[in-house]
């Protein structure tokens, strides 16, 4: 009992503490600043040269990037590139519905209201920088990770100054928040998708694991806190969800509007049902409860199908890779319809394009 209240103590304290060094850069650019607003959000920034308060963010943020082992993302990349679309699957699925299920963290979310007025345009941002911190040379070729991370710490910084602070009676995407989206883009799709039959190579999982601590580390939190692998990204993410998973209206609006967003890319009567069940599979009671996901007993069964089908292609790929590419294609042809699913397997192609509405 007092170990566990010496980790509620500490995550407390972790509630009032935001990112320092990217919350001067911003408060520097509101000051008869914000002509360097537009620049913040140019890849270029590396080669350029600002105000103290500004170089500090991206010295920061490179520095960061040199805790990486190069050997240990590689091979968590390599993982994420086998499963890339079974990832972002979960990352819908399962990954986002417990960061909804997380009461005072979706406070801020709605309060922020971006995922309101356009969740379609939020959701691809955020598959985005997935795909762009977990592809291959990201960070030791080019620029696109490194710049994804800063580009990320400083829009978290943003929303924190306006958020008003006595509204909350914490710091807007606080430590404890940004290190549990940490671990449901990691371990939470992990577990997801070992729940629908899928298995991962012990190795490989603790890299993806440890090659999102990276990320984590380069958006702003505290390296002390990140996990290290597979069981320590376990014990956090169970933590976590005693301490924030509960019923809130917040958590509820942000649901259906992912809801919403599914339903149009998949206009299939009663699918709302089948991704309830779905969710709660992939995920835990407390998110279901927290959330009010529907049950059935015919999305039970279809789930149990969907299962042996994710057994099924996780054997095939991972004793024959070179059968990714065709059943890629397969899944592309059975769900061409799908907007969400296009823009997940034809990636090359510009999101906003795929998400427009043929009425627009």
């Amino acid at each position: 009992m007092k170990n566990q209240n010496s980790k509620n103590i500490l995550f407390d304290d972790l509630r009032h503490v935001g990112d320092p060094v990217s919350d001067a850069a911003v408060d520097f650019i509101y000051k008869d600043n914000l002509h360097f607003m537009k620049e913040m959000h140019s890849a270029d920034l590396f080669e350029k040269k600002f105000p103290t308060e500004i170089q500090n963010l991206i010295e920061d943020t490179k520095e960061r990037s040199k805790i990486i082992d190069k050997e240990i993302l590689s091979t968590g990349q390599t993982l994420f590139a086998r499963h890339a679309t079974d990832i972002l699957f979960a990352l819908f699925h399962a990954a986002l519905p417990e960061c909804y299920a997380a009461a005072r963290g979706s406070r801020v979310l709605v309060y922020n209201k971006n995922m309101l007025k356009n969740p379609r345009k939020r959701l691809f941002e955020t598959s985005t920088f997935v795909k762009n911190v977990m592809d291959k040379n990201n960070f030791h070729k080019n620029n696109k990770g490194l710049f994804a991370c800063l580009e990320l710490r400083f829009i978290h910084s943003l929303i924190r100054r306006n958020i008003d602070i006595n509204e909350l009676n914490e710091t807007a995407i606080n430590q404890e928040d940004m290190l549990g989206t940490i671990i449901a883009f990691s371990e939470v799709c992990l577990n997801a998708l070992e729940k629908l039959g899928m298995n991962f190579d012990n190795d490989e999982s603790n890299a993806f694991i440890k090659s999102w601590s990276y990320v984590g580390y380069m958006i702003g939190i505290n390296n002390e806190i990140l996990p290290e692998n597979r069981f320590e990204s376990q014990k956090l993410r169970k933590i976590i969800s005693d301490r924030n998973h509960e019923y809130s209206k917040d958590g509820v609006i942000l649901m259906n509007e992912l809801r919403r967003f599914q339903k149009r890319s998949l206009p299939i009567p009663g699918i709302h049902v089948v991704l309830d069940e779905l969710t709660a599979k992939m995920t835990h009671e407390r998110v279901s409860k927290s959330l009010e996901l529907k049950s059935s007993k015919i999305a039970r069964k279809l789930l149990i199908i969907i299962s042996k089908l994710y057994s099924v292609k996780a054997f095939t790929i991972n004793k024959f890779p070179f059968t990714k590419r065709l059943i890629e294609k397969i899944e592309f042809m059975l769900l061409r319809n799908s907007l969400f699913v296009q823009s997940i397997i034809e990636n090359k192609r510009n999101p906003e394009e795929l998400i427009k509405s043929k009425n627009e």
